[in-house]
């Protein structure tokens, strides 16, 4: 859908959103990787299923999307980071925002479910963009490249894109010249 003007494709993920919140899912709505102990990712239909968050102790949700309505608001709490999957997308203006938020469900015994439309680079972003900042906060070595390849590993389909990468190689600098100077 790169190529649809933004209007429909907003359009789009509205429609579809109230379609999977209040009708019917049109993906699986059991797609969902365990990406650390406390972190999971997966699509939005999965997001809708009560019952599967609940067992797996899931707290607090991120949505990654270009429009969102939370389906289960008193049931977790919720951060929509509003986006769309473009390569121009400036997602990274959001990063900061997304990691207090994982940081404080984590800090509360919570655990965070983290989606966009299909759980492949909206929400591995943001996934990353936590693990790069909490890697770099260690002083550990590891890459953008090294973190996507360990997501991988229990998401296959894990694949932002590459203006996304390009926006985590530059927010991962930014962390390493500001541990430098404290």
């Amino acid at each position: 859908m790169a190529n649809v003007p933004i209007i429909f494709h907003d359009a789009y993920e509205a429609v579809r959103v109230w379609l999977e919140n209040n009708v019917i899912n049109f993906s699986s709505n059991t797609d969902i990787s365990k990406i650390t102990d406390a972190i999971y990712v997966g699509n939005m239909s999965t997001g809708t299923n009560l019952e599967l968050l609940k067992s797996l102790g899931i707290t607090h949700v991120i949505s990654a999307l270009s429009c969102f309505d939370p389906p289960h608001p008193k049931e977790f709490r919720y951060l929509c980071v509003f986006c769309h999957d473009w390569e121009f997308e400036p997602v990274s203006l959001r990063f900061t925002e997304s990691n207090i938020f994982i940081q404080d469900a984590i800090d509360q015994g919570g655990k965070v479910y983290i989606h966009c439309m299909s759980g492949i680079s909206r929400s591995v972003t943001l996934a990353m963009a936590y693990l790069v900042t909490s890697f770099a906060l260690e002083k550990s070595d590891r890459s953008v490249a090294d973190v996507l390849e360990s997501i991988r590993e229990r998401r296959l389909v894990a694949n932002p894109n590459p203006g996304f990468i390009a926006q985590l190689e530059e927010f991962q600098k930014e962390i390493i010249e500001r541990n430098k100077s404290d």
